[in-house]
């Protein structure tokens, strides 16, 4: 169900009990905010979109979509994007390496706007949209070398039928062996749903598996459309998928509203946690992330009290079986990207202005309150025009980070700090 102007009777009293439980906003007045990189666009980056991650040497990573210089994704795109690097210099500033520009969409792949992941070796995983042999997307592997770094596609999807899956938009994941699990929103065997899948590397070449397909049908209630995978120590794997699950009012007569679900690659168990019936939120679209207790945390895009998504709970039941909470509705802006959380279970939320004719993003923060109310607070709220295009990571001092794809100093995108 796409979001209904007018707000069911049932809606209208969550509106109004939402209202009564939150307290009001506080304000992060501590919080300090600084724009690290504005991209300038031609050869350099364009559009960044993708959470950053850090290496061991406090470099940060990321992808933009768009940008490189070349001519060769000229329409859709401009350019077929580039992997940049941010390295922090004395003074508090930070310089940008472009370390490769995607030539053509044939090799490497356009529409880079997922997740990178770095080995111990220092080389970088990310996943392509579009683009590969097939055109299906790809999974690339850059190489750092004495003459600059070294593009590969370890993976192009659809070579036969796209049983192996197709469109990657989340980016990849390593377990303890080395080997990457991610998801593909499109192929599979069942229908065309996407897949879970898993690179496996031997010598200088990998081997993808399928774990899972997901069925986009509504006689399937596993869910389609899958996003960013979230590793747990046990080797679980939980994310979201953005349609399927309910197709039962509200959710029809459209693709369902989404389903929370988790994945074992050791016994092949795939499980929904929760499937969104639009009143308690509709359509993810990021992965989950857990805290310590199992606890799993994410967001909705759509639908709630107030039509701009939910921020919500699933707690593990001690007898099987989970808990769903809504613990905030946002009011004018809809979330974007993972959430993150500290090590006091506080979640950092990133949010765009696609939401009540609202036209700037912000950062808000989501803090335990008395008898598990949460209390929001504003940290950062950007200009007109302005939305964070990623979700949110820490630094080892507290500091978050994440990326717009507009605005800056040039109007092409930057990537930016907040200090608590």
């Amino acid at each position: 169900m796409r979001s209904e102007k007018r707000l069911s009777t049932w809606t209208r009293q969550l509106a109004i009990l939402s209202i009564l439980l939150t307290l009001t906003p506080a304000v992060w007045a501590g919080a300090k905010y600084k724009v690290l990189y504005s991209f300038k666009g031609g050869d350099d980056g364009i559009d960044p979109h993708g959470n950053l991650v850090f290496d061991r040497a406090g470099n940060l990573y990321g992808t933009t979509a768009q940008g490189g210089g070349t001519s060769a994704c000229h329409g859709q795109y401009q350019g077929c994007g580039i992997v940049f690097q941010l390295v922090p210099q004395s003074g508090g500033h930070w310089k940008e390496n472009v370390l490769y520009s995607f030539a053509s969409g044939s090799t490497g792949g356009v529409g880079l706007e997922g997740n990178l992941a770095l080995d111990a070796a220092g080389n970088v995983y990310g996943t392509a949209y579009w683009g590969g042999s097939d055109f299906q997307g790809t999974v690339f592997e850059l190489t750092p070398g004495s003459g600059g770094w070294t593009e590969k596609d370890i993976y192009a999807f659809c070579p036969s039928g796209c049983d192996d899956g197709g469109s990657p938009g989340s980016g990849v994941i390593f377990d303890d062996a080395g080997n990457l699990y991610g998801t593909a929103t499109a192929g599979g065997t069942d229908g065309g749903g996407g897949v879970i899948f898993k690179l496996t590397p031997d010598s200088e070449t990998w081997t993808e598996s399928v774990l899972f397909s997901f069925c986009p049908y509504n006689t399937c209630s596993d869910g389609w459309y899958p996003w960013g995978l979230t590793r747990t120590a046990s080797g679980d794997l939980y994310s979201a998928t953005t349609y399927g699950g309910n197709y039962f009012w509200p959710c029809v007569p459209g693709d369902g509203c989404g389903a929370i679900f988790k994945f074992s690659p050791k016994s092949g168990n795939y499980s929904v946690l929760h499937r969104f019936d639009g009143r308690d939120g509709a359509f993810p679209n990021s992965g989950v992330v857990l805290d310590n207790q199992g606890d799993v945390y994410g967001t909705t895009a759509s639908d709630g009290a107030f039509g701009c998504g939910t921020v919500f709970e699933l707690s593990p039941k001690a007898k099987g079986g989970w808990t769903y909470d809504v613990r905030y509705n946002p009011r004018a802006t809809s979330s974007v990207g993972s959430l993150a959380i500290d090590s006091a279970g506080n979640l950092y939320v990133a949010s765009s202005g696609a939401c009540q004719n609202q036209t700037g993003g912000e950062i808000f923060k989501l803090t335990h309150s008395a008898n598990r109310h949460w209390q929001y607070t504003a940290i950062h709220t950007f200009g007109s025009g302005v939305l964070p295009s990623s979700g949110l990571i820490f630094d080892k001092q507290g500091n978050l980070y994440g990326t717009a794809a507009s605005g800056g100093a040039n109007g092409y995108g930057f990537v930016f700090e907040i200090t608590p």
